[in-house]
């Protein structure tokens, strides 16, 4: 658990990228809680965080993969494609945004209680019970 947890410290931050700060509870929750990071990075153990620029990326696009492809091409060019911001409604992004702190509350359900469940029986939960 001890190396898997140093991902967060390789991140440059708890948000930006793609996601920008478009997911600001979001964004608050990672950046000021260790124990979410921790309990998210303990959920995604075997997933690979490190190639995000952000914990809000790597969770916007692993509970909404159709994003991923766009993510990473605007990770190669931030000029010629857009961020969310630019693609998605406000009403959207709130709508998102819920999806995703649900997703991080039970995350950190799981790691309190130390209960190891596959990503996707974690992200298929989470959206059975907030979709």
């Amino acid at each position: 658990m001890g190396s898997r947890l140093g991902v967060s410290q390789r991140l440059v931050q708890a948000w930006g990228g793609f996601s920008e700060s478009v997911f600001p509870r979001l964004a608050l929750a990672l950046e000021n809680s260790e124990f979410s990071r921790e309990a998210l990075l303990w959920v995604a153990q075997k997933k690979k965080v490190d190639r995000y620029a952000s914990l809000v990326d790597f969770l916007f696009c692993e509970f909404f993969p159709f994003y991923r492809n766009t993510c990473f091409l605007f990770y190669e060019d931030s000029r010629k494609y857009r961020g969310l911001k630019d693609r998605l409604s406000d009403d959207e992004l709130a709508d998102f945004q819920d999806v995703l702190m649900y997703g991080l509350s039970y995350a950190e359900d799981l790691y309190r209680k130390r209960i190891p469940i596959p990503w996707s029986t974690f992200v298929g939960r989470v959206k059975k019970i907030i979709c």
